[in-house]
């Protein structure tokens, strides 16, 4: 039978354990969500400017989305990227 201090360092080498396997299983499920919604993003950008293409729509197009939502152009072009290249999106 184990000693008070053998069941305890058990139980404490259980917990780091969980708690460790927990906390990357959140990361993961926070990470697909953000590639999920970047993708829904690029998606309605890509609909959006292909029902209302004219020469230089697309750039002022980004420079307004980010502006207006607070979002790195940047971000909302890989966005919009991830979607033209996988458009068919597995979460």
């Amino acid at each position: 039978m184990p000693t008070p201090d053998q069941a305890y360092t058990k139980l404490l080498k259980s917990l780091i354990q969980v708690l460790a396997e927990g906390k990357l299983r959140a990361q993961q499920a926070v990470e697909r969500e953000r590639v999920a919604t970047y993708h829904e993003v690029g998606r309605l950008i890509d609909t959006h400017l292909l029902s209302n293409s004219s020469a230089g729509y697309g750039e002022k197009l980004f420079d307004s989305l980010g502006e207006d939502l607070g979002i790195a152009v940047n971000l909302l072009r890989e966005g919009h990227n991830l979607y033209r290249w996988h458009p068919i999106f597995h979460a």
